[in-house]
């Protein structure tokens, strides 16, 4: 239950004051075996005003993942589906505390079955068909349905202290609701490696590349090296650097945990067809993950460190809050991205702090000599996002938590949206008090102000209670 001032806070618009029910019954799945894992939730949360600010909403969103292994050692398979909700209009106020009336309703499907054999210790191959459906309702104004394709071969070498890998990708994209909807990217590279020492491995790779954007296509070589050091057994850095036909392309994994902290940097410049996926990996780090990550060392049997994490989690009272990553904007076309994203976690007995910080620059994929181009789409879904946040958890006794959060976000519009822009800044206070060892009671507070071009500015003050019950 929420008390707010300004229950329209999500659309931009002051609706006055109103009493927010909330009700949320999830159900989740999960299941391992010795040649699959199964994972998955449902929820159904329902909005209900009472004194009818805004109309009662109800909001399902779903996701299910399983793995299996087919033929053991040879022959595997991903697959996974899920609905989720996103803002239609990425430049409105963006609230922590509700979900956004204007809205697109997406549902992902995603059917990857792979070849993985390690023939020798040395030796390796790997064979992945990746099959992504896109499909968007609710909101007229922009669907952008999607079906996307990709195919990889990998046939690797270890460094001994020479080695070598042969790689070839392939991925295709076809926009169901835009002309010129096909955007397919083909690559063949050989890299060879060099162990230099058990903690160096360096690679120089040559290759080419086919790509076709707008229909218009262009083959183009490949130059690039990579890099790969472990200077300790809790650090490890994975750098790739190219050049390519839309100039420089990176992609740069650093992670480093001790006994009681954790961190990942992902930094990455890259041409992208697909639209955002949240049944596909993300650039920023997972806040579970990094936990788990900083008790590595001291736990190294999977197993007994997942029962480690969670009484970790468990002890602290929640996972402590963080902010939700950069915001989906809708392309139907193929664009450049550079994200940069980092994520820390600092763990004592009694307390846990976060920090998260990403950058995003979205924008149309030209090629550089653009002028012998065919016409190009509008750029209406170019844009810069910048974001961050800090959050405290704390254990007060065995039984009570508290919980803040601080979190900015700002979004310009580039290209054909320049000129359209929000900011919002939010602050939250949380209480959680454990009941029993299935009941939680929480109750805090939460200041939220944004300015957008779409709208003036608004602004709201909210306090909430609520209780969680797990059967």
């Amino acid at each position: 239950m929420t008390a707010t001032n300004n229950s329209g806070f999500a659309n931009s618009a002051d609706s006055g004051g109103d009493v927010l029910l909330e009700l949320a019954p999830r159900f989740g799945i999960a299941g391992r075996g010795a040649r699959f894992s199964l994972d998955g939730d449902v929820e159904a949360r329902s909005f209900t005003y009472a004194r009818s600010t805004l109309t009662n909403d109800f909001v399902p969103t779903a996701r299910l993942a399983m793995n299996a292994n087919l033929v053991e050692r040879w022959l595997y398979l991903d697959a996974s589906t899920g609905l989720q909700q996103t803002r239609s209009n990425p430049y409105s106020a963006i609230s922590q505390g509700t979900v956004p009336a204007a809205r697109l309703q997406t549902a992902q499907y995603r059917l990857s079955p792979y070849l993985d054999h390690a023939f020798t210790p040395s030796l390796s191959f790997r064979y992945r068909d990746d099959n992504l459906w896109n499909r968007r309702s609710r909101d007229t104004t922009a669907r952008n349905d999607s079906d996307v394709r990709g195919q990889s071969f990998v046939l690797a070498h270890r460094p001994t202290p020479f080695g070598f890998s042969l790689e070839a990708n392939r991925e295709r994209t076809k926009y169901l609701n835009a002309t010129d909807s096909i955007v397919e990217f083909q690559t063949a590279r050989g890299v060879l490696t060099y162990a230099a020492d058990p903690t160096l491995v360096l690679g120089a790779v040559v290759g080419t590349e086919r790509s076709e954007i707008a229909q218009s296509s262009s083959r183009d070589t490949i130059r690039g090296f990579r890099l790969r050091w472990l200077p300790s057994e809790r650090s490890d850095l994975d750098l790739s650097v190219e050049r390519r036909f839309f100039n420089n392309g990176w992609s740069v994994a650093w992670s480093h945990r001790s006994p009681f902290m954790a961190m990942q940097v992902n930094l990455t410049r890259q041409p992208t067809s697909q639209p955002s996926s949240f049944l596909l990996p993300g650039t920023g780090g997972d806040l579970r993950n990094l936990i788990d990550a900083a008790f590595t060392t001291r736990y190294p049997n999977p197993a007994e460190r997942n029962l480690v994490v969670e009484n970790a989690i468990a002890s602290l009272g929640a996972l402590p809050s963080v902010a939700g990553g950069s915001i989906e904007v809708i392309s139907d076309y193929v664009q450049l991205q550079q994200r940069a994203a980092v994520s820390v976690v600092f763990l004592s007995p009694r307390s846990a702090l976060t920090v998260q910080a990403y950058s995003l620059d979205s924008k149309q994929l030209q090629r550089p000599n653009a002028s012998l181009t065919p016409v190009l789409p509008p750029t209406a879904a170019d844009n810069k996002q910048l974001g961050a946040s800090v959050g405290m958890n704390r254990r007060l006794t065995t039984t009570m938590s508290v919980d803040a959060l601080l979190s900015g976000v700002k979004i310009d519009g580039t290209g054909d949206s320049r000129g359209r822009a929000s900011r919002s800044k939010s602050a939250q206070l949380s209480a959680n008090q454990a009941l029993s060892p299935k009941t939680r009671l929480t109750a805090g507070a939460r200041r939220q102000l944004s300015s957008s071009t779409e709208t003036r500015p608004v602004q709201e003050t909210a306090a909430f209670l609520g209780i969680e019950h797990k059967f």
